[in-house]
């Protein structure tokens, strides 16, 4: 298949899935181009091969419960540069002998597929065991650690306690050169866009970043390109999903495959597009909430976002 033919196919799916669109509506609107129509049109060889700010990824718990060892591969052939860890347990065993054979394990899967563990996440506030966390993704080379804001909305004294706690793990952050990074959330302290730049503001630390996440964006009822635009001056993490939206634009149901990146009814160009234009360097994580996939399910999934996601930011980068 040449280099047209390929960038057409990813573009609608075919490459991965056959037949059937999966490109949104005014998608050729937002690339400010058409399809190409012959090799001479596209980028040359060496410009696909320089994008290195935005590392595309791949959530391990896409292939839950299946161990990341066995996913690893396929994660990469999809051709992720990344994935997530989890670190629970290994917080739990911190530096016994347990701790040191399992990241010894993590590193060699890493190495092995030519994988980075672009995120982990924690809840932890305690600052002890925060350490751990950060200890540990040091270790592994992790390159950011998502949290949430915590605590509950309209409430100040909440929101307060979650400022002096953020504000104590961007602290440990800024030692170890490992960002925390910070979703405005449903249900927290900073469930919207503008509580999220209020925590910002508040704790005021180059170790604490923002992350968006277009499912929580859309439970606030907000467009998630403006969303985007507000925040990408304090990004270094963007999931990405789709979504199918009902008559009174809530979540319809949608199967897995519905949600990988250009299969739904979001704007992802345009996300992408204020992404690009605002300079974001950081992972881009395909992620699908709510869906415990079989294997190959979660390979379709995985393979078609990244096949859209990969011509998407080829087209737009070359504008």
């Amino acid at each position: 298949m040449n280099r047209r033919n390929f960038l057409r196919n990813a573009l609608t799916g075919a490459a991965v899935l056959g037949a059937g669109s999966c490109v949104p509506e005014g998608l050729n609107k937002v690339f400010g181009q058409k399809i190409p129509d012959s090799d001479d049109q596209l980028v040359g060889g060496s410009e696909f091969k320089k994008r290195k700010k935005i590392k595309l990824g791949a959530w391990d718990k896409l292939f839950k419960p299946l161990d990341i060892e066995i996913v690893a591969p396929y994660i990469k052939a999809a051709g992720f540069a990344g994935t997530t860890v989890s670190l629970n347990a290994l917080v739990e065993d911190f530096k016994t002998e347990k701790w040191r054979e399992e990241v010894k394990r993590l590193k060699q899967v890493a190495a092995d597929n030519d994988l980075e563990f672009l995120s982990s996440g924690t809840s932890e506030r305690d600052p002890v065991r925060v350490r751990r966390v950060f200890e540990t993704a040091a270790q592994l080379g992790v390159l950011v650690i998502c949290t949430g804001p915590g605590g509950v909305p309209e409430d100040e004294a909440s929101y307060r306690k979650s400022v002096d706690d953020l504000g104590a793990m961007a602290k440990i952050a800024e030692e170890y050169k490992i960002p925390i990074v910070c979703k405005a959330h449903d249900g927290t302290c900073a469930n919207t866009t503008a509580g999220l730049l209020r925590l910002l503001n508040d704790i005021k630390n180059p170790y604490f970043c923002a992350d968006i996440d277009p499912y929580h964006v859309f439970l606030a009822k907000e467009s998630l390109t403006e969303a985007a635009k507000k925040l990408v001056p304090y990004l270094k993490y963007a999931h990405v999903q789709d979504f199918k939206f009902g008559p009174d634009g809530k979540f319809a149901k949608a199967s897995p495959i519905e949600k990988a990146p250009g299969r739904g009814e979001v704007d992802i160009p345009g996300y992408l597009k204020v992404l690009i234009d605002g300079g974001y360097e950081g992972p881009l994580m395909v992620e699908i909430y709510g869906h415990e996939m079989d294997l190959s399910t979660a390979i379709l999934v995985t393979a078609q976002g990244h096949g859209y996601l990969d011509a998407s930011l080829k087209i737009l980068e070359k504008n």
